[in-house]
């Protein structure tokens, strides 16, 4: 869950992982946001992923798109893969 629409604003459960071998967790689509930078706690949903069962603790981690090297495509979106620390 995070700051942003596309991570729900607090409010919603929209971005989900799942887990792979090496127990490395990805997003199940692409994350695409035109925000430079948010914040974002994970959480843990039942199977279903309609139900909290646990809301990571601690201050909000925050995301700095900014850090990141950009690559423009078409008009003004900017791509990141965060899974492989690569942009496409």
């Amino acid at each position: 869950m995070g700051s942003i629409p596309e991570l729900g604003r607090w409010k919603e459960f929209k971005c989900h992982m799942k887990w792979t071998s090496g127990h490395v967790w990805v997003t199940e689509k692409p994350l695409v946001t035109n925000a430079y930078f948010f914040q974002y706690k994970y959480v843990l949903l039942d199977e279903e992923k309609t139900n909290l069962i646990a809301w990571e603790r601690g201050i909000d981690r925050i995301a700095d798109l900014e850090i990141l090297p950009k690559v423009q495509h078409g008009n003004t979106h900017k791509f990141y893969d965060f899974s492989s620390g690569k942009n496409f």
